[in-house]
């Protein structure tokens, strides 16, 4: 998606984009957590800023929140003081969300020292109206909504599904507690012993301290070994040949999601969704939502099982409600068709 932008922002006249890369996290083991790796790299970012200040003024810097977890907060508190003084405006991109919710689990002094840097900001972008909370809590006034959009890979040639009686249920993203993978095995399990024929397919690695050990053990468990089917990491072709062949999307995240990407991705592919109602999961999802969006309840395995069950009971929809999300992926999602949405928000607040 900063790829995207960056292409996006570049291809407008108004604008002299330069790229201020960060390379914090090079791998997803090390995700959120600290080592002298990082201490360097937070001088390397200062020293590429301040060759980029040396050639000329900083008119706004768009800046990535690192997200509520203790490492990219003080992250976060380690770049702001040194971005606000170098550029005439910082706007705030939450790519990652949940600091409304998260922030006073962290010790007093962290907390208000974030909220104090990101009151100096001018303006942040936030990719739904529910996210407009992060923003709001930490005191930002001028917030803009702006969804992502994707470039449409949409192949219809490809697309075989709802062949023969067994169906292929699909999930992408991290594998870990929070995204919900140990409650998606269990409910899976639980559908299978209602009799419904059906698979499962994994796409993307496990994100700490969750690991493959974990997730395969639980697997052999459940006595799902020839049902499930783990990928690893795909990107390009190669993962949208994967949402060609699949029948249902499942996305039972409960992790503080800015914005579930890849359930547009699935919206793209015209396949029917069952997502759980959670932070704004059913605003990305639309009006006219094709699938099922279950609120996880005190259970999410029994809330995920029962909402995967009346998806089954249902299966004789499943090609009307992929039609559906297709209709909403091209009027809200779709990049051919706002070319310049995420450029014009950043012109009004520039």
């Amino acid at each position: 998606m900063i790829a995207r932008i960056l292409h996006e922002l570049g291809s407008q006249s108004a604008f002299e984009v330069v790229h201020l890369p960060f390379y914090f996290t090079r791998n997803v083991r090390r995700t959120r957590r600290a080592g002298l790796d990082k201490i360097l790299e937070l001088f390397a970012v200062l020293w590429r800023l301040a060759r980029i200040r040396a050639s000329g003024v900083i008119d706004a810097l768009l800046y990535p929140v690192g997200g509520p977890q203790l490492v990219p907060l003080v992250r976060d508190v380690c770049l702001l003081p040194w971005l606000l003084l170098a550029t005439r405006k910082v706007i705030l991109h939450f790519h990652a969300g949940g600091i409304a919710e998260a922030i006073d689990h962290h010790p007093f002094f962290l907390r208000n020292i974030v909220r104090f840097l990101c009151r100096k900001t001018d303006a942040a972008i936030v990719m739904t109206e529910f996210g407009k909370r992060d923003a709001a809590y930490l005191g930002i006034d001028n917030v803009k909504v702006v969804p992502h959009t994707l470039e449409d890979t949409y192949e219809p040639n490809i697309v075989r599904r709802n062949i023969g009686p067994r169906a292929k249920i699909l999930y992408v993203g991290h594998l870990a507690h929070e995204k919900g993978t140990p409650a998606l095995l269990e409910a899976f399990a639980s559908l299978r012993r209602t009799g419904a024929d059906c698979s499962l397919e994994l796409i993307g690695e496990c994100l700490p301290p969750y690991s493959e050990d974990e997730m395969k053990a639980s697997i052999r468990r459940l006595d799902l070994t020839n049902a499930v089917e783990l990928t690893g990491v795909l990107s390009g072709q190669e993962k949208w040949n994967r949402f060609a062949r699949a029948d249902l999307f499942v996305f039972p995240s409960l992790a503080p999601e800015s914005f579930g990407l890849v359930t547009v991705e699935a919206m793209m592919w015209a396949l029917p969704v069952v997502a759980c109602d959670w932070r704004g999961n059913r605003e990305i999802l639309g009006e006219s939502f094709g699938g099922i969006c279950f609120l996880p309840g005190d259970n999410l395995t029994e809330s995920l099982a029962n909402a995967l069950r009346e998806a089954f009971s249902q299966r004789g929809k499943w090609e009307e409600w992929g039609t559906r999300n297709r209709q909403t992926f091209e009027s809200k999602y779709k990049a051919e068709c706002f070319p310049a949405r995420f450029a014009d928000a950043i012109d009004s607040l520039v």
